[in-house]
């Protein structure tokens, strides 16, 4: 008799806990990837479940949004929203409105200063998504991975660890490693986590606690955005401190190459683009950077080359070397586009390079906020506008950055990076 034939098995289900998820709020990659990837697991049949802070824009793109759950989660009631995400994706909102639902970023206010009780939100963030992991959780669903992305949700592969029930398994991404959650040693006192959790084999690091450095202690699988910088942040240099922890579970660290949503990044069909292009028809491009120009108010020839680049303005994105680095490029000579939000020091370098040289910079920089300005060809930096407007207008990427976790941005195949050796011999 022929062998039987196996019955497929039933995929996994899948907790995407996130901090940030584009469009509905956004400060960096991540937020694209918590869109993306669970719309492309969701596509492959996985049953995926995004779980979101319901910040102010969250709830606004569904106010009818129904309650699945209401539980205490840390001291504070938590109502758990059915929505979806545009992609078709199931999104459970974390309601808790004196955590979440503030004018600000999903970090920091608007001056810059970090939320004071971040620990707090992004515990019961971690927790909630750690008892949804877990036979206690309010809903009949239960995924078999709780997947969680950067320090925000690293605590929940903590609460798992501990958790006296059966329960999910743990993933942690680590996006960006520099950015750890470190906090004062007392912040703890109030995220119910056990005290064997809490030394130096835990979440102790140099005096503080690290919501990251829990995560990739007690999470059961880890990876990053590239296998090259899985391998990068095991190094001292790169490592900033977690490197010999991360060597530690190097058996359980893994790096997947970041992807891109080639239907979405588009220039034959993309809608957010003034002149569509492909291949054979690459000279309509020129009316993109001509409109790109009058916006930035860059005069000039449109032989000039122009370099841009879309960031958040961060010492580790190395903008400062790009505006030293500026009387060079003048030189050359290569006009420079800068768009983004940031550090308040660098914008202010940037908008005073501006003045010195007006006809080869370009600018949009400004300080965060996430009130949206007033209507413009460019309504805000973290939109589909800019970020697709960008690449689709200018002949070369700038990516000064000082480590580099990864080549993952969405520019044509082939981008030349014409102002390397400039800003390489400025740093």
């Amino acid at each position: 008799m022929p062998p039987s034939k196996k019955k497929n098995p039933k995929p996994p289900s899948v907790l995407f806990a996130t901090p940030e998820c584009a469009p509905l709020v956004k400060t960096g990659g991540l937020g694209d990837v918590s869109a993306a990837l669970p719309a492309a697991l969701h596509a492959q049949g996985i049953d995926v479940r995004v779980l979101l802070p319901g910040y102010p824009a969250v709830k606004a793109a569904d106010p009818k949004a129904a309650e699945l759950a209401s539980f205490k989660v840390l001291g504070h009631k938590v109502r758990l929203l059915d929505s979806k995400l545009a992609s078709g994706v199931p999104l459970i909102v974390v309601d808790a409105p004196e955590l979440y639902e503030r004018l600000g970023g999903p970090y920091q206010q608007d001056s810059g200063a970090d939320w004071e009780d971040n620990a707090m939100r992004f515990g019961v963030l971690s927790l909630a998504a750690a008892i949804l992991g877990t036979q206690v959780s309010p809903l009949a669903w239960r995924p078999d991975v709780v997947h969680c992305n950067d320090w925000p949700t690293a605590l929940a592969p903590v609460y798992l660890a501990f958790a006296a029930e059966r329960h999910a398994a743990s993933l942690l991404t680590v996006h960006n490693l520099a950015f750890q959650g470190v906090l004062p040693y007392a912040e703890t006192a109030k995220l119910e986590l056990p005290a064997e959790s809490l030394g130096m084999e835990g979440l102790e690091f140099y005096g503080q606690v690290s919501f990251l450095k829990g995560g990739l202690v007690y999470a059961d699988a880890i990876n990053t955005v590239s296998p090259t910088y899985a391998r990068e942040i095991q190094t001292a240099e790169l490592g900033f401190g977690l490197d010999g922890v991360l060597r530690s579970r190097a058996k359980h660290l893994s790096g997947i190459l970041n992807g891109i949503d080639m239907a979405l990044w588009n220039p034959e069909t993309d809608p957010w683009i003034p002149s569509r292009y492909g291949v054979a028809t690459l000279d309509r491009k020129a009316a993109n950077k001509r409109a790109l120009k009058a916006r930035l108010g860059l005069a000039g020839s449109d032989d000039v080359p122009l370099a841009a680049i879309v960031s958040r303005l961060t010492h580790q994105k190395g903008i400062d070397v790009l505006v030293d680095a500026l009387p060079r490029l003048a030189r050359i000579p290569v006009q420079v586009a800068i768009v983004g939000a940031g550090e308040h020091a660098l914008v202010d370098r940037i908008r005073a390079a501006r003045v010195r040289h007006p006809d080869h910079l370009g600018t949009t920089a400004r300080r965060p906020s996430h009130t949206p300005p007033a209507a413009s060809w460019i309504p805000w930096w973290t939109t589909g506008a800019i970020r697709r407007r960008i690449p689709a207008s200018s002949c070369a990427s700038s990516a000064p950055m000082r480590w580099s976790r990864r080549w993952s941005a969405p520019w044509p195949r082939g981008a030349m990076a014409l102002i390397g050796r400039a800003c390489r011999s400025t740093a």
